[in-house]
């Protein structure tokens, strides 16, 4: 049931005493009216609307030391519950258990999460970073339906995922996500998306060298599509050893075809990398799941046909933002 404000109650009040029904009170304020009802009868026996003392456990911390809890955690984000216990202990002589310190800081809308990982970004990252946007704020979404954002990647598992236990639970059934390893193997995949469609999605077999990307991926799958869309057409790949091979780069020149420089650690600025985010969500709500890597290829060239181009088209025009989200965090990486 949802508590009045002081505000609230000072207002209903005063629309009590004009004469107004405590069923409009109540609608109004959108709580029930026995809420007004108690507030009429409290207000007529105290001639006050603050609630009557209540008794219970007292409060174990005052509002000061709640501030310092908050301010502890807040100033080193990595500090454990005990730690914040007894540094409090120690600055106001207060001693309080892990759990009280989860409490308050709950109330001040601080709760424990995973962190993020991402790559470490050094100095030197940060400067290509934020020129290469730089470069590019001016760009519409009439410019970047020219890009083929392109990309590797072997890794479908979902580290987001969460289960509510109890204590000593956390190996029982139900709150472990089993991840198969495909007796053993894995898949390397490869795959090209740009605001109008797509390229088929390429299993890679054997280790991927130039020779390999020249032949199998950039001829078979990136050549014909650039000749479909026409002269403005722009191809960006990550800098993997592979894609700087003089043999790559002089065969794209040699196809004319107009790359796209790429700042080294960029995975936020790539909508490929939410392409493959989806694909795993695909992977993993099949009624069946692949059994074998042979069955794990074909499943993923499936779902890869299956994806909304909306999605794609979403994700590519999402470029200007995540431009200025990067200008705007100085080069450093954004919530994309």
């Amino acid at each position: 049931m949802r508590r009045l404000t002081q505000n609230e109650r000072l207002r209903s009040l005063g629309m009590l005493q004009i004469g107004t029904t405590q069923a409009v009170v109540a609608r109004t304020m959108n709580v029930s009216q026995s809420v007004i009802s108690r507030l009429w009868s409290r207000y007529r026996d105290t001639q006050s609307v603050q609630d009557r003392p209540r008794s219970g456990r007292p409060r174990a911390t005052t509002q000061a030391q709640d501030r310092l809890i908050r301010t502890l955690a807040l100033r080193n984000r990595v500090i454990t519950a005990n730690q914040i216990s007894a540094r409090l202990q120690t600055d106001t002589g207060v001693r309080v258990s892990g759990q009280t310190i989860w409490n308050r800081l709950h109330r001040g809308h601080l709760r424990a999460r995973r962190p993020r990982v991402i790559p470490c970004l050094r100095d030197h990252h940060i400067q290509a970073r934020r020129r290469w946007c730089s470069d590019r704020q001016h760009w519409d979404n009439r410019r970047w339906s020219n890009v083929m954002f392109s990309g590797f990647t072997v890794d479908f598992l979902d580290r987001r995922r969460r289960v509510w236990r109890r204590r000593n639970e956390r190996f029982q059934d139900v709150n472990v996500i089993r991840h198969d390893r495909f007796r053993g193997g894995s898949v390397m995949v490869w795959g090209g998306i740009t605001i109008a469609g797509r390229t088929a999605l390429h299993v890679v077999v054997g280790r991927v060298t130039g020779q390999y990307y020249r032949d199998n991926i950039l001829a078979v799958h990136v050549v014909p599509f650039a000749r479909r869309h026409g002269r403005r057409f722009i191809f960006q790949d990550d800098n993997a050893r592979c894609h700087r091979a003089r043999i790559v780069t002089g065969y794209l020149q040699q196809q004319n075809i107009t790359t796209l420089p790429w700042p080294a650690l960029n995975p936020d600025l790539s909508p490929i990398e939410h392409v493959w985010d989806m694909l795993g969500q695909r992977l993993r709500q099949r009624q069946q799941r692949p059994a074998n890597v042979q069955e794990l290829a074909a499943a993923l060239q499936q779902e890869w046909e299956n994806l909304d181009q909306n999605d794609l088209r979403r994700l590519i025009r999402s470029m200007p933002r995540r431009i200025n989200a990067c200008l705007a965090n100085r080069g450093g990486f954004t919530r994309y």
